[in-house]
């Protein structure tokens, strides 16, 4: 019995002893998972993770405002997106600093990834009451001052952030250069905020150094601002100077109103507020400051140990000045300020993801584009430095532009600008929380988007592009005095057509004369609705302004043009083509002007706020020699403001003919644009260039053709194989130029390289189909079989799929084909392509697949099918990658054959050229999203790399 009992007793001990050390280890292995889950991951969010933050602010103001707003934006582009993957808690104190404490000690008790404390007395409390959580804070001015270290570098263990010390001396040198003789300076603070005690500190030794004055009205709620303020102006101050002191911001409205009353100028330090009463800002831009946190706050979250970040100092140095107080004030801004700083709004401190939507290529939409670029350059944003522009076009597609607004909306930007009725009625839809600002919108009531200036839809604005109906009715009058008919062409489906020939037809039966109205719903019927207008005996022409007859104007043109009749336009360019005579609403300065209202929503105005307005410029233009044609005598007056008589040396006039709206076309224009600048040549001094665009129907390449076979032309250049094939076989007294034509012998541009038509030369898109296959090779190894669609109508998808079917087997590999002979066949045969048994698709270029290519990414992401392709463009919209043309280097080496041509070489003496080695392109997105890796030697050798 006593060995049972010393065997049970042993057996006790080493069962205890087992227990013990197994426990030990549970907690070593706890210890390392916790050890684990702190890894820092970097800055983006992991797939598949919920996080968990939590946002103790002082009190609700205009600078938390932005602050906030710039931090969650911020988020979002490191892919944390609020109520999806990062949980908020979000909670103020009302302005009662006392309050911090309690709440900053509830939040450290709720598991948080992260707390993160705003101004300086929670960041102050977080150092004294959160032990457990990590702490990243923003919206402070002095961090070291509210406890968190002694230095940058050396401070608590479980804090870091963004400090953000106001630009003091900056300030007063301003105030001095504004005001010399200012000998006084008024501010209000609360004295218990240590950021605020320690700017007046650093103000006071400032402005004894300048010999100024500093009046100082502490306050310690926000109940006695209005006494204080009311105190200082009393006391005989110059200016008015306020910093971010958490008190005064609250009650800032009662500060400038009051300030405003007695004469006295407020200058700030915060950016933001410069529409709120300031005469002046100089230095912090919060939204920016928001923005910039969300990287130090995104490294807490994924891991990285507060004590291993320093403190970060960011002040967006800006001044910004409040034209209408400048103006009240009667300064004049001195020559010391450069441009940058006299303009009323800088933005800066971020880089602005901006898109811009287009329904149908026109050359409004292009006049829109520039203007908008040209006001983002006016504003000191520098393209690819300061915001990225991704341009979307629906090529005249209801199904296409709501696929472009659900990809807007599913993805990250700070402001979207739409041109067009169509874009912004579709966009509006879909998009209620990103700004919105929309251009070349004749009618926004009309089109749903507004019930007046300003009374509007909260997160869009924009600029109206309505005719001058009154102003071209009295031209007319002046150029055809006896017209009693006028005709025009408009589109039942597009709102804006039916409203202006609404307005139009009442504007002429005001001035006595009466409107004739030809429908027509596509490009097709333009020609028949005009020569239905002929039929009818108008005395002109009077085409109001819309997409549909925009882009198809040659059409309307070579119909009035045969028929004897003077046409009038809204669109200032179409004088160009033809046009008598134009009342144009200017279109690129309807850009310009949307390019301004985003400046107010980028520099914090609310869109909700900001009324939409009628384009600040309409141009009249007058061509005498088109007016000749007709027997209409010019008075002077237009002739004053109209196309000059002819110079001695007239420009080289060049036709670029696209068939349809793609980036690698936009590349190849571009390209040339850039080549024959470089080689020295202006535009309208040396050349001019018209551009036009078939929108990929061939009625509409037909009307095209004809048009420029009447404009006398002294060189056409083409891109993509349709457009190159009717230029040649209708126009073969002008010297032609084409470009991605991938099979031009099978086009009929010739027998061979050497042996072409004669008046014909160009350079070749024959994608390099041996860098494809290898390509889907280096990122799927065990590829086995690929597929492909083929639409057969053109000669370059057959050569080119030729060539697939050779390379594939040359690497062992199966070619799986499905034909497609329309676009709206595309749909079904990306997804039997996709049911067989295939490991990637490799996407041969046609002219069918890429106007549906966005259909082919949705599919194919859909059903885990990789995809790669040979276009740059379908890269950045989906497409793991691709072994692409460099377009814009095939434009320069197009320029380079037309200074040839025109400098007197002759077309059959130029050989068709081949594209250069292919560019490697690759979306690092895409490829996550389709589950494929990689590899690093591509990630390095990669000549593109979007969206790492």
């Amino acid at each position: 019995m006593n060995k049972i009992a010393k065997i049970a007793k042993g057996i006790l001990i080493i069962a205890l002893t087992g227990a013990i050390l197994l426990l030990s280890d549970l907690n070593n292995r706890n210890k390392e998972t916790k050890q684990k889950k702190r890894i820092p991951s970097g800055l983006s969010a992991e797939p598949n993770r919920i996080y968990r933050m939590g946002l103790a602010y002082f009190a609700p103001e205009a600078s938390f405002e932005q602050l906030h707003k710039g931090l969650f934006d911020g988020l979002k582009a490191l892919g944390f997106f609020r109520d999806k993957n990062l949980e908020v808690k979000e909670q103020h104190v009302n302005g009662e600093i006392g309050n911090f404490h309690t709440l900053l000690q509830n939040f450290d008790n709720l598991s948080l990834d992260v707390i993160v404390p705003t101004s300086t007395p929670g960041v102050t409390s977080a150092c004294a009451a959160v032990k457990n959580t990590p702490v990243a804070f923003t919206y402070t001015y002095d961090p070291i001052a509210a406890g968190a270290g002694t230095s940058y570098t050396d401070h608590l263990p479980n804090i870091s952030g963004v400090g953000s010390f106001p630009p003091v001396k900056k300030t007063f040198e301003l105030i001095k250069t504004l005001f010399p003789e200012a000998k006084t300076i008024g501010t209000i603070y609360n004295s218990s905020e240590a950021n605020s005690r320690k700017v007046i500190s650093v103000a006071e030794e400032i402005l004894q150094a300048m010999n100024l004055t500093l009046r100082k009205t502490t306050v310690v709620n926000s109940n006695e601002v209005i006494q204080a303020i009311q105190v200082l102006v009393s006391q005989q101050i110059d200016v008015l100077w306020i910093t971010g002191d958490n008190t005064a911001m609250q009650g800032f409205d009662a500060i400038a109103g009051t300030a405003a009353k007695a004469n006295i100028p407020v200058i700030i330090n915060d950016v933001d507020l410069i529409g709120q009463g300031a005469l002046a800002a100089v230095g912090i831009g919060w939204y920016a400051t928001g923005y910039h946190s969300a990287q130090l706050i995104a490294r807490v979250m994924n891991g990285e140990d507060p004590s291993e970040i320093p403190i970060e100092n960011f002040v967006t140095e800006q001044i910004v000045f409040n034209p209408e107080l400048v103006k009240k004030y009667a300064i004049t801004l001195p020559d010391s300020l450069n441009e940058e700083d006299k303009k009323p709004y800088r933005i800066s401190g971020k880089k602005y993801a901006l898109a811009l939507a287009h329904y149908v290529d026109s050359p409004n939409s292009e006049a829109v584009e520039k203007g908008i670029l040209q006001g983002l350059a006016d504003m000191g944003l520098t393209a690819n430095h300061d915001y990225t522009l991704k341009i979307l076009n629906a090529q005249g597609d209801v199904s296409t532009l709501n696929s472009i607004a659900e990809s807007l909306k599913n993805e990250t930007y700070d402001l979207i600008f739409t041109s067009s009725s169509p874009t912004i009625q579709v966009i509006s839809k879909k998009i209620t929380d990103t700004p919105v600002v929309f251009s070349a919108v004749g009618d926004p009531v009309a089109a749903g988007i507004a019930e007046s200036r300003e009374m509007h839809r909260d997160n869009i604005t924009g600029i109206s592009t309505m005719s001058d109906f009154v102003g071209m009715l009295a031209m007319v009058k002046d150029l055809l005095p006896e017209a009693k008919t006028l005709g025009t062409v408009y589109i039942p489906g597009e709102v804006n057509s039916v409203s202006y020939v609404k307005h139009f037809e009442a504007a002429c039966k005001n001035a006595g004369m009466t409107l004739i109205k030809a429908p027509a719903s596509n490009a097709t019927e333009i020609m028949d609705a005009a020569n239905s207008l002929i039929s009818k005996g108008v005395d002109g022409v009077c085409q109001i302004s819309d997409n549909l007859t925009a882009s198809s104007f040659a059409s309307i043109i070579t119909v009035t043009e045969k028929a004897g009749i003077p046409t009038f336009s809204f669109i200032s360019s179409q004088v160009d083509q033809g046009s008598v005579a134009a009342v144009a609403r200017d279109f690129q300065q309807a850009g310009y002007d949307a390019a301004m209202k985003a400046g107010k929503i980028l520099s914090g105005t609310n869109p909700k706020t900001i009324p939409w307005d009628y384009v600040s410029k309409t141009i009249i233009r007058v061509n005498p020699e088109n007016a000749k044609k007709y027997g209409i005598s010019v008075p002077q007056k237009y002739r004053d403001s109209s196309h000059k008589e002819k110079e001695t040396v007239e420009p080289h006039k060049i036709a670029f003919l696209h068939f349809m709206s793609s980036r690698d076309c936009s590349d190849t224009e571009e390209g040339f644009r850039e080549g024959l600048a470089l080689a020295g040549w202006e535009e309208k001094k040396d050349f001019v260039l018209e551009i036009y665009n078939a929108q990929s129907e061939i009625a509409m390449l037909s009307s095209i053709t004809a048009a420029i076979a009447m404009h006398n032309f002294d060189l056409i250049v083409s891109n993509v194989a349709p457009p190159a094939q009717a230029l040649a076989q209708q126009i073969t007294n002008v010297p032609q130029i084409f470009t991605i034509v991938a099979d031009p012998v099978g086009s009929g541009l010739g027998k061979s390289y050497t042996d072409h038509l004669p008046h014909v030369t160009g350079i070749d898109g024959l994608a390099d189909t041996d860098a494809g296959v290898a390509l889907v090779l280096e990122c799927l190894p065990k590829t086995k079989t690929i597929g492909t669609l083929l639409y057969p109508g053109e000669t370059g998808p057959v050569k080119t799929l030729k060539a697939l079917q050779a390379s594939c087997k040359n690497h062992g590999i199966t070619l799986e084909i499905v034909t497609v002979n329309t676009q709206a066949e595309v749909a079904d045969a990306i997804n039997t392509l996709c049911r067989k048994e295939i490991d990637a698709i490799l996407q041969i270029p046609d002219n069918v697949s890429i106007t549906s290519f966005s259909y082919i990414v949705k599919t194919a992401k859909k059903m885990q099918k990789p995809l790669f392709c040979f276009i740059s463009e379908q890269v950045r919209m989906g497409a793991i990658a691709g072994a692409t043309g460099d377009y814009t280097e095939q434009g320069k080496e197009a320029a380079a054959l037309a200074i040839k041509i025109l400098n007197g070489q002759n077309p059959a003496e130029i050989p068709f050229q081949s594209l250069k080695a292919p560019r490697i392109v690759i979306n690092c997105k895409a490829a996550r999203e389709f589950g494929v890796m990689l590899p690093a030697t591509l990630l390095q050798s990669a000549d593109e790399k979007i969206a790492e």
